[in-house]
Formats: C-alpha cells, structure tokens, sequence
C-alpha cells in the first residue's frame, strides 16, 4: 500500500516501501555525485572537471547547498523506510478490523513477480492456532511476511535459525512475535498436569512466562514479552539492527496490541 510522504511542502508523492528503496538508492547517487563534483574543483574558476556530471561552472556554495539537500532527503528516506514495517502492518490491521481489507483476489502477478525472489518486509513468529492468520489480519499479501508458526509462539533452535535466515539474509529489519487471546497452549500450561508425547516440550518453553499472578490472556501477554526479549538478544538481530517488537492478537475483536 502506498503512503503520502513530503520532501517539503511542494515535493509531495506517494510511495509504498519499494517505492522509497528505489528513491533511497538515487538520492544516495545524487549525493555521491555532488561530493564528487565538489572534490573535483578548481580553486580558481570553481569548474567541476572530469566527473561527467556538469558541464558549467558551480560555485563551491552551490554545490554544498546540493549536498546538504541531499544527505536531508537521504536521511528522511532510511528514517521513512524504517517506520514503514511496522506502519504498514498497524494500518493493514486497522483496514482488517474496519472490514475494509484491501488485498486482491487475483495473485496471478504476484507470483509471476515472486518466482525472481522474496523479499518481506516483516519476521511474525505466532501461533499455529487456525483463528490467527498474520496475511489475512495485517492485511498483506504474497510475499509481504515471513511468517513462522508453532503451537504457543515459542523460540527453539530451528525457529531461531528461521528468524536469522529471514534477517540476515532476506534483510527483513522488522520481527513480531505475536500472543493472542484464548491461547491453548498457554492454557494448557497454566492449569498443568500431565501433558501427552511433544506437547509437553512446548510447555516447559511456554512455563518459564508465566505467573499465576495474571490471567491466563496476560500470560499470553507476558509470554510474547519474554520471547521478543529473546530474540533481540540474538547476535545476528543485533548485528543487523533489526527491531523486535512483541504483538497481542484479540481473536474477537480482530484488533492488534502492540507491547
């Protein structure tokens, strides 16, 4: 989805987050090229000479003046394109809740455009549970999310190695780890006793978040807190600067809470 954005009150434009990697890219370029004009003058008839990038004279005020304007709009675009994840992923939510979701029917270019490569622009680590469909409740499409799924949301090796993948490789910058009401691997944890074959390996993940202090939704709650705070202890995360953000979904009301 396309938002409006301002360079100043007369460049205004829409643009989604493809739109402002590209812009990123040529204003970078434009910057580089300034610089290099600049480095290029004569101190006596300030000509730019042997860049290909003017042919007339600049003043050294001119070209600074170009620089500065620049290295503004380049850093408007990277603080724009960090926004935008976690931007895009309220307002598709707000689309879903409102019942006014937007996502085609038609994915015929969608896959013809994905078959060269992927490249989402957020990580969400949720529940298996079938109520909960990050596509469908952030209102995104083919390609949009990285999505990871697992009875109670939980972090082990292979979940973490994912999220890496999806971070280091694909350079999503954005993860949620995403809790939800009515949760029954966090319920079946909180009430105990003996637990059957696998299941009982995801509780004992699930049982270090939970307090029998809170309900069993604030569990829930508490247990996307604490799985967020694993994450944005990883290494790679760190290194890649990638925000983590931890998520509640109300299956009823369809409504996101960020934590």
């Amino acid at each position: 989805m396309k938002k409006r954005y301002a360079f100043t009150p007369d460049e205004r434009f829409e643009a989604d987050l493809d739109d402002l990697r590209r812009l990123l890219d040529e204003n970078r370029q434009y910057l580089a090229n300034y610089e290099e004009v600049f480095s290029s003058l004569d101190d006596d008839d300030y000509v730019a000479r042997g860049n290909g990038f003017c042919d007339r004279k600049y003043s050294d005020d001119f070209i600074e003046g170009q620089m500065d304007k620049y290295a503004s709009r380049v850093a408007m675009l990277e603080r724009w394109i960090a926004e935008w994840p976690l931007e895009a992923l309220k307002d598709g939510n707000a689309r879903f809740v409102a019942g006014k979701s937007a996502r085609p029917t038609d994915y015929a270019a969608d896959r013809e455009r994905l078959s060269q490569g992927q490249r989402p622009f957020a990580v969400v680590l949720c529940c298996s549970d079938s109520r909960v469909a990050p596509e469908i409740l952030f209102d995104q499409g083919l390609g949009d999310l990285f999505v990871i799924r697992n009875a109670g949301n939980v972090i082990d090796e292979d979940v973490l190695g994912s999220v890496e993948y999806a971070v280091e490789h694909l350079g999503t910058k954005l993860v949620v780890v995403m809790g939800h009401s009515n949760c029954g691997a966090v319920t079946a944890t909180y009430h105990g006793g003996v637990l059957p074959g696998h299941i009982k390996t995801i509780a004992e993940r699930i049982r270090l978040s939970l307090s029998t202090d809170f309900h069993i939704d604030d569990n829930a709650r508490r247990h996307a807190q604490r799985m967020a705070r694993l994450l944005s202890a990883d290494t790679i995360l760190k290194h890649e600067k990638a925000q983590v953000v931890a998520a509640f979904y109300d299956i009823k009301s369809g409504e996101v809470e960020w934590m």
